[in-house]
């Protein structure tokens, strides 16, 4: 009789150095009901808000700031009535208006980006999808649409890019339908500003005066009328700030050495003697146009003797807009 060990060693149920790893797979998954979506009974004709208009930059306004805002009161139905959830969203138009930031979008006009609300809700990269419960009794409406304009950096004047902006889409179970659309039309970027036509060196005739024209210490001559030849845009305000030699003060800006004495030339802005070396305004515009400043000028005795000679005088003007 073999004994038990000879006979495990002939079958060899196991080679000697063999390992066996064991494991165990787990799988693990689910399956979730997919949201039943309702049903809406939408108006039958599409609507198109088309944004056409100039915008006036406020260049004051700090990077990220608004420059400009145009508001839309609509009060306008999308549906009749919708029963049970719907999704809605805005999808902007990413091809045409790239993302400078999730808040912002490009306009297509350097250093002006473009920011919309629907209903003062902000339009983001998102989408702003929203998913609403219908009562199946309540009509959907657009009431306000808000366009902002907002300095992104340095201005440079142009028109923003025409096309569709963003769709107000509403997904109900019959599909994607939509009903109102943003579109940017005709619409150009100015700054508030102004522009000197022509050369910025203004002469001012002031004529030949005689000494025994003049009555006294302080009396003046009729008054010439300057003219700035200044071109502004609507609602941009208008200072004015002159630098002369002025040893007497009161508006009088002294006569180039080597001429007449005891004379000097009266600067006055709206009939009162201007201050050297200050911002003065002058008005807010109202259309755009020729801007006048009411500035006149005068020989003026400044001493009880007068010598006669030649009558000459420099004064440096200053125009700044906001």
């Amino acid at each position: 009789m073999k004994n038990l060990s000879n006979i495990l060693i002939k079958i060899g149920a196991v080679k000697p150095g063999l390992r066996l790893l064991l494991g165990l797979l787990l799988l693990i998954g689910g399956v979730n009901n997919a949201m039943a979506l309702g049903t809406c009974d939408f108006v039958p004709n599409p609507v198109v808000l088309m944004v056409n208009d100039e915008v006036i930059a406020n260049e004051s306004v700090p990077v990220g700031g608004v420059l400009a805002t145009k508001n839309y009161n609509l009060n306008l139905k999308i549906t009749e009535s919708c029963a049970g959830e719907y999704k809605r969203s805005i999808p902007i138009n990413t091809a045409q208006y790239s993302i400078i930031n999730s808040r912002t979008s490009n306009s297509g006009v350097q250093g002006v980006g473009l920011r919309v609300y629907v209903n003062d809700q902000m339009v983001t990269s998102d989408g702003s999808n929203v998913i609403i419960q219908g009562d199946g009794k309540t009509p959907y409406y657009i009431n306000t649409v808000r366009v902002e304009f907002i300095n992104t950096g340095e201005i440079v004047p142009g028109n923003v890019t025409q096309g569709i902006f963003a769709p107000v889409q509403i997904e109900d179970s019959t599909g994607i339908h939509k009903y109102f659309t943003i579109q940017m039309g005709d619409i150009f970027v100015k700054r508030r500003s102004c522009d000197i036509t022509g050369s910025s060196a203004i002469p001012v005739p002031m004529g030949t005066a005689k000494k025994e024209d003049f009555t006294g210490k302080n009396s003046t001559l009729t008054p010439v009328n300057i003219k700035i030849p200044l071109q502004c845009l609507a609602d941009t305000t208008v200072n004015i700030s002159f630098d002369a030699t002025s040893t007497q003060g009161n508006g009088i800006i002294d006569l180039t050495k080597g001429g007449a004495e005891g004379v000097g030339i009266q600067l006055k802005m709206n009939n009162t003697p201007v201050e050297f070396d200050k911002k003065l305004f002058v008005a807010t515009t109202t259309q755009q146009g020729a801007l006048d400043i009411p500035l006149t000028a005068a020989y003026i005795q400044t001493a009880d003797d007068i010598a006669p000679g030649p009558a000459n005088a420099v004064a440096n003007f200053t125009i700044t807009y906001e």
